[in-house]
């Protein structure tokens, strides 16, 4: 298994299908349905934005997964203080090659990526349904530290 630079936006569209229509599953009235020529045309124009960052997990020359990244840079204000790190905005193995670890390959890559950048902090979002996805990161040593909580009104 290797891990590869991907700049192939119908590859990347044809690899979040799973996660886009998991994410349906579970929250229909945030996500839309899975839309290939949408979905194409975003990673289309993450591609030509350099802060973002794009890897796919290879078994021989099959993809298996990928992970998208972006590298966020925040002005300090008055609350806080400048914030330079690498957000994980999606990652997603194939049902069938769970477990034989291409995520933990691809969350290597984004750690390698933020080290060779000084970037000192890799942050990302899950949803609290993805219990597996919890786990994986917090045996990776990933800690939370915020709560999102909503309602609807």
């Amino acid at each position: 298994m290797d891990i590869r630079h991907i700049y192939d936006a119908q590859l990347l569209a044809r690899l979040n299908r799973p996660l886009q229509e998991l994410h349906v599953q579970h929250y229909p009235g945030i996500y839309k349905p899975y839309d290939e020529a949408a979905i194409t045309d975003y990673f289309l124009t993450c591609l030509a934005d350099d802060s973002y960052l794009h890897w796919a997990a290879y078994k021989g020359e099959t993809p298996i997964g990928y992970l998208q990244a972006q590298i966020i840079q925040k002005p300090e204000n008055a609350f806080g203080y400048a914030q330079h790190s690498l957000h994980v905005h999606q990652l997603m193995t194939d049902a069938a090659h769970r477990r034989s670890g291409a995520a933990t390959l691809l969350m290597q890559t984004v750690k390698e990526a933020a080290q060779q950048r000084g970037i000192h902090r890799i942050d990302l979002t899950v949803r609290d349904f993805n219990e597996a996805a919890i786990a994986f990161y917090k045996s990776l040593g990933y800690k939370i530290d915020m709560l999102r909580v909503w309602m609807e009104v």
